[in-house]
């Protein structure tokens, strides 16, 4: 029997409700922020950018935890395509908001990044909280 390479989905759920749980924490906070620096845009800009990091950084989560399910040699790689895309996703989002004017371009940039640091530091903890196997599959088939 193949020893498991993904972490269970116990983890990968942890992980999520608590980096989204932050993210939407901030949110309220990256909204005042940006009200106080440039307005009901500022607060719309700032909140669009964290929103729309928490969304893309869910589907990420989501989409790395189906890579683990497959191949080991394309682990790496996708995970790197996932947040390239992410990446550019985002910048294509602020460009479009910022053609339309409804939206600070700069809060939103403020807010992305803001969502960006919480998701970031939500993420590791929820993960090094979380239980999961640093061996899986050690000793299966051993008996004792």
């Amino acid at each position: 029997m193949p020893a498991r390479r993904n972490p269970s989905p116990d983890v990968t759920s942890a992980t999520l409700r608590v980096a989204v749980a932050g993210s939407l924490l901030a949110l309220p906070v990256a909204g005042a922020v940006g009200a106080l620096w440039r307005g009901w845009r500022g607060a719309a800009g700032a909140s669009v950018g964290v929103l729309t990091t928490t969304v893309f950084f869910s589907l990420g989560i989501l989409a790395v935890d189906a890579l683990t399910r497959g191949p080991a040699a394309v682990v790496l790689p996708g995970a790197f395509v996932v947040y390239a895309t992410q990446l550019g996703l985002l910048f294509l989002v602020y460009v479009l908001l910022r053609q339309t004017g409804l939206v600070e371009p700069m809060a939103f940039a403020g807010g992305a990044v803001a969502g960006v640091l919480v998701w970031q530091l939500c993420h590791t903890v929820a993960f090094l909280r979380a239980r999961h196997e640093i061996y899986p599959g050690l000793g299966e088939g051993v008996r004792r």
